[in-house]
């Protein structure tokens, strides 16, 4: 068995339930077990209050197949404000923000999954 030493300096406390304005930094492709493809975002917290809170990433995978593709275009739209129209390329949305709202997941059965996920995905209020 070897022994290991983690460092744990570079992590940040969880975001924490709660609204937070994010700005899009990456948007990448996958596939579920399932074979259901979706793209993994990577969403960043900025002008928090307190500034320990700004640059957290917050991850929201959106299904771009199946029953669940309707997240995508729902996360497109609070994005660009417009509806997606045939393909796009992830990186037309770096930079852009939105509003998520993030909760305690949930696993297949309903008990708590102890990770946060994004329950809802908003456009900023002007």
């Amino acid at each position: 068995m070897a022994l290991i030493t983690p460092n744990f300096d570079e992590i940040k406390d969880e975001v924490a339930e709660g609204t937070y304005r994010v700005v899009v930094t990456k948007g990448e492709q996958g596939e579920y077990k399932t074979g259901t493809q979706y793209v993994n975002w990577h969403l960043n917290t900025v002008d928090e209050e307190d500034p320990k809170n700004n640059g957290r990433t917050i991850f929201h995978k959106t299904p771009i197949t199946g029953k669940g593709a309707f997240l995508t275009q729902k996360f497109y739209r609070a994005v660009t404000g417009e509806q997606v129209a045939g393909a796009f390329d992830t990186e037309q949305l770096y930079g852009r923000q939105c509003v998520v709202t993030i909760g305690e997941g949930r696993d297949r059965e309903g008990n708590p999954s102890g990770y946060m996920e994004v329950k809802a995905v908003k456009p900023i209020s002007q």
